[in-house]
């Protein structure tokens, strides 16, 4: 299954460390460049080298 997502969700749960679940749930994550530039500016730093 794809799945195309907005920047909450995968920010949320890398900030809690759960970014797994995403992965486990969906093979396929498609992330539109709009919402990577906005991961690109989180500013918790656990969450950027999950996201990386």
């Amino acid at each position: 299954m794809l799945v195309v997502s907005n920047t909450s969700p995968i920010a949320n749960l890398a900030i809690i460390g759960r970014l797994i679940l995403l992965h486990r749930q969906f093979r396929e994550i498609w992330i539109p460049g709009a919402v990577q530039a906005e991961l690109d500016r989180l500013s918790h730093p656990g969450a950027l080298r999950e996201i990386q």
